[in-house]
């Protein structure tokens, strides 16, 4: 099995004569293979719910829970080629970014795999190695170590004129609705998504009404049947000042499913409005694509530390 390699800081490197004295991380797990609904860009975020699996964290020789959040790195395997990514773990979530661009309703060609328990491997820069691009470990300088403020938690956003398969659908008739605005109370649109969070955008005006939001789980694999998990919770649009493409709604709350919200728009209304309307503009979730992580798989090669366990 072909496994990522990487050079230890103290290694000379040198663009015209190649070192071979590679350093291998100790354990490794693919990522499931995923076929995207839509294409999704170069860079784009992606997460994995590695709850109840050891990444970052172990015990110590005297069985005390500890963590280093050095000792990993997602890795983008293709054709004999090895991709490193930007990579980090936050609240039992593993994100990363994408090495290219993976073609929407296409497996992709390639595999993602974190490779851990190895000290300071998220601080690899690649070098040129006697004309051949490598990686090592640098103390100073390492790109594909991040901060989890670096991530986009709201990485996929949909639009008014958004082609994707996760869109808008605006109910009743047509005339009720111009480009994402209603002033009829009772108009309904739907917006389909994937949890756990949503953040729903539009405009608050002194003409701002209120709209109700329904959420409903979907039945998957997981859940056996629709769940409506949120309903009647209301949102005042009324704003003294106009304000355009704000959030009206957002929850990070939600699980891992597919989900439908209903947005209503109600007869009621702020005393202080002057109108019913309803506008939105866009809204953006979290793009899950239900990754989970494969057996864990050891190579001791040239490593110079033990794990027995989970315990170092």
């Amino acid at each position: 099995m072909t496994w990522f390699k990487y050079f230890k800081s103290s290694e000379s490197i040198s663009s015209s004569v190649a070192n071979s004295n590679y350093s291998y991380p100790f354990c490794k797990r693919f990522i499931n293979n995923f076929t995207p609904r839509d294409t999704l860009s170069e860079n784009f975020w992606l997460f994995v719910n590695i709850e109840n699996i050891s990444i970052n964290t172990y015990q110590t020789s005297s069985l005390e829970s500890s963590s280093d959040d050095h000792s990993y790195i997602v890795v983008y395997e293709k054709e004999n080629t090895f991709t490193p990514v930007k990579t980090v773990i936050e609240d039992n979530y593993l994100y990363f970014q994408t090495a290219e661009e993976h073609t929407g309703q296409e497996e992709i060609t390639g595999r993602y795999a974190i490779y851990y328990s190895t000290p300071n491997l998220r601080k690899i820069k690649s070098v040129n190695n006697g004309g051949q691009t490598d990686y090592q470990i640098n103390l100073s300088e390492y790109p594909f170590f991040i901060e989890y403020n670096e991530v986009s938690t709201s990485s996929y956003e949909v639009t008014l004129d958004s082609t994707s398969s996760y869109n808008f659908s605006f109910i009743n008739s047509f005339k009720d609705w111009d480009n994402g605005a209603t002033e009829k109370p009772g108009s309904k649109a739907y917006v389909s998504f994937t949890g756990p969070s949503i953040y729903i955008y539009g405009g608050k005006s002194t003409l701002g009404g209120k709209f109700k939001v329904k959420v409903t789980g979907l039945p998957d694999k997981n859940y056996n049947s629709s769940t409506v998990e949120v309903e009647d919770y209301i949102v005042d649009t009324y704003s003294s000042v106009d304000q355009s493409n704000v959030i009206l709604y957002q929850n990070t709350s939600l699980q891992e499913r597919d989900y439908i919200i209903e947005i209503e728009n109600l007869y009621d209304k702020n005393l202080l409005s002057s109108g019913n309307k309803l506008e939105l503009s866009k809204y953006a979730f979290k793009y899950n694509l239900y990754l989970s992580l494969n057996k864990e798989l050891i190579n001791q090669l040239n490593n110079t530390f033990t794990l027995i366990a989970g315990v170092r």
